[in-house]
């Protein structure tokens, strides 16, 4: 079954990377296939069920066709179901299916009982805190009333922040975007101090792929907001000699003017 979970698995790599439609179902179909040959053999490894919910979730992403989309959601929601049956006490199928209903079931509700689901079994799970503190983040978006609004950014920031509190081996870059979503939220909730802990988090924790030059700006903006113009002027520094070239001069002309000040 392995060598089917594989095989499939690779097929859906590369339709990942492919842009002709028919091409692409084509492969994810060859991917099904497989996934469903590997389930076949060992009906009880709930990998192969799980492989199968992932694979028509993301096709559903790609279907333009109402019918057809509707179609492979619900087979995604079908085998997300069966997953569950066979792992119960699995909090990241729990987190993924909750996704399914937020993303293109358009459910929040129960969207809302598949993550608490997976909290009451994995109080200690990062990912968890993370979909609630996104789940609540964009209600906030949607909310006009200035005082609920409130409270939903205030809630988003408390999950983030238990997120980044907890242990992340199984995703390296999970950290910093915790503490990016978190600086995020501290600055709209005019936390200054708040937002420059969670972008020092992120600092820290940012994998090499990111623009570093742009939270040490962030930094110092920061700074500047709490009248620390000494801080603002090493983040704003340190933005500056690690900038592209189209955005040295917009920098130096910041750092002139705190100089001046």
């Amino acid at each position: 079954d392995y060598y089917y979970l594989f095989l499939g698995r690779a097929y859906l790599e590369y339709a990942k990377t492919i842009t002709d439609a028919a091409q692409r179902d084509a492969l994810i179909e060859q991917a099904a296939n497989d996934l469903r040959k590997a389930q076949s053999i060992n009906p009880l490894n709930t990998d192969h069920t799980a492989n199968l919910a992932r694979l028509y979730t993301l096709w559903a992403s790609y279907s333009t066709d109402l019918n057809d989309k509707s179609e492979k959601i619900l087979q995604a929601d079908s085998f997300y179901s069966r997953a569950v049956t066979l792992s119960p006490n699995n909090a990241r199928i729990w987190d993924e299916w909750s996704l399914l209903y937020v993303n293109l079931l358009d459910d929040p509700e129960k969207a809302l009982e598949r993550m608490e689901t997976a909290l009451e079994i994995d109080p200690k799970y990062h990912w968890t805190y993370a979909l609630l503190g996104d789940f609540n983040n964009r209600k906030s978006r949607d909310e006009n009333d200035v005082q609920m609004k409130r409270e939903l950014q205030e809630k988003a920031a408390e999950y983030y922040a238990q997120a980044l509190a907890l242990p992340t081996p199984d995703d390296p870059t999970a950290k910093y975007n915790y503490a990016i979503n978190l600086g995020s939220l501290m600055t709209q909730l005019d936390d200054v101090n708040g937002a420059i802990e969670a972008y020092q988090q992120a600092l820290e924790a940012a994998p090499k792929t990111v623009e570093i030059w742009r939270i040490e700006e962030t930094l110092g903006t920061l700074y500047v907001k709490n009248g620390d113009y000494v801080n603002a002027l090493i983040h704003f520094q340190s933005a500056l000699s690690q900038a592209p070239e189209d955005q040295k001069e917009r920098l130096q002309n910041i750092i002139s003017q705190l100089n001046q000040s």
